[in-house]
């Protein structure tokens, strides 16, 4: 009997794969039970979930998670609150259950969903508790911060802050699979390491908006960025934490090229 089945869902094609690398798919979600296989001699298609060879597999197939990734089950609200913990609090259990596929809808529209919600919060606090605790302490000398060039700037980055979080989105993901890549790992996909990025950005930007936590989104937002890239992908650690160290380098380079060029004609004026 041949160890290789037929794949479909939907009435569409998976291709071919040996039972090895079913059992795989099956445990990390890429196949469902209910995907039907087929295998030369056998006169009807049959659910993966019925034949022996899976049982085990479909019985300890961990549920998809973060649970925004199945937000039509949980519904989107509770999908939200629940996804955001999860990053948080269990981010190698979390990301180990990242189904191989699926779209970057989902954790885009949830990082940016966040990180305008912490900048309008990082506002109000700054005008109505951090000004006031200010003024009171200093008295006249609070004057030596100009408050309303303060309130403008962040008034304005709050304004910006969908801009320059849709361009991070996709640029960060993209320079960080990269360096995955280069360091021979991120075998997941570029799609995983985007999924991964935009959810802990969310969940980082939640820290941000804490009053008196922020100090602690940049450290923990590091952690739980290398704890998931590093389930999802089935990468060691250092792979995920050297990859952030050079697109960091990266993007600064890139950063410091384009402001050079921009200033490339006000120096020439000036010679």
């Amino acid at each position: 009997m041949t160890n290789r089945l037929h794949l479909a869902r939907d009435g569409r094609s998976l291709g071919q794969r040996e039972v090895p690398e079913i059992l795989t798919a099956l445990t990390f979600g890429e196949l469902r039970p209910s995907d039907l296989s087929w295998r030369e001699g056998e006169t009807a298609w049959m659910p993966l979930g019925q034949r022996p060879e899976f049982a085990a597999a479909t019985a300890i197939r961990p549920m998809p998670e973060p649970a925004l990734e199945r937000w039509r089950e949980v519904g989107l609200l509770r999908a939200t609150g629940l996804t955001l913990r999860e990053t948080l609090l269990a981010p190698v259990s979390t990301f180990a259950a990242l189904p191989a596929r699926g779209g970057p809808g989902p954790a885009f529209l949830l990082h940016l969903a966040v990180a305008c919600l912490a900048n309008a919060l990082g506002l109000a606090w700054a005008e109505w508790f951090i000004r006031p605790v200010w003024e009171g302490a200093l008295g006249a000398f609070s004057n030596l911060l100009p408050w309303g060039q303060v309130l403008r700037f962040f008034g304005w980055l709050a304004l910006v802050t969908p801009v320059l979080v849709s361009v991070g989105a996709w640029v960060g993901p993209t320079l960080l699979h990269g360096a995955l890549r280069l360091l021979g790992g991120g075998k997941g996909g570029w799609g995983v390491t985007f999924r991964v990025t935009n959810y802990v950005g969310a969940a980082t930007n939640l820290i941000l908006a804490i009053p008196l936590l922020g100090i602690l989104a940049l450290p923990w937002g590091a952690f739980c960025l290398i704890a998931g890239l590093g389930a999802a992908h089935r990468d060691d650690a250092w792979r995920p934490m050297l990859a952030i160290a050079l697109a960091c380098m990266t993007a600064c380079c890139l950063f410091v090229g384009a402001a050079v060029l921009a200033l490339l004609p006000f120096f020439a004026q000036l010679g």
